[in-house]
């Protein structure tokens, strides 16, 4: 059992599917800003922008701040 389960905690989801290169945050603040740099399945590897750490994430948590520039051409 975890922690957001015992306690009944519910996860914001997010509609707005991101893509690579996009620039999300994780939750209701901008404090992160995550750089997405690859997708598989439901899972979404994103880079910090200021330190550069990664982590990995269900991608229906990411919330969309900016597009990606190359997105448009894909």
């Amino acid at each position: 059992m975890t922690y957001l389960n015992l306690f009944h905690v519910e996860r914001p989801v997010y509609d707005e599917a991101v893509a690579v290169g996009d620039t999300v945050t994780v939750g209701a603040d901008q404090f992160h800003q995550y750089e997405v740099m690859a997708l598989k399945g439901q899972k979404a590897w994103l880079r910090e922008s200021d330190t550069g750490m990664d982590s990995i994430v269900v991608a229906v948590r990411c919330r969309l701040l900016s597009r990606s520039l190359l997105r448009d051409f894909a």
